[in-house]
């Protein structure tokens, strides 16, 4: 059975429970019960909406490499900050 966060609504197994009972479960690895607020979804761009729902051959393509789709961008989330104060020096 799946069950939802009380507070945001992701969905988890019950196994993923950091809290509360069988009956009244309590998870925090979405929003951290409630302390964490993301503003609500937009809607997909037509092109990527058309992807996910029509039965073209490019969207079953794209149904096929999905996975692999997300794996990829999941990179382009990553955040850095560059020291440019060391640029140019040398490690020990």
């Amino acid at each position: 059975m799946i069950y939802s966060c009380n507070y945001c609504g992701a969905m988890f197994w019950l196994d993923e429970k950091t809290g509360g009972s069988n009956k009244n479960p309590i998870f925090s690895a979405c929003c951290n019960g409630g302390k964490v607020m993301l503003p609500s979804m937009t809607s997909p761009p037509d092109i990527l909406m058309q992807l996910l729902t029509y039965s073209t051959s490019k969207a079953k393509e794209f149904h096929k490499n999905i996975q692999a789709y997300n794996a990829i961008f999941a990179f382009t989330s990553l955040g850095a900050h560059i020291d440019e104060s060391i640029m140019g020096q040398q490690g020990i």
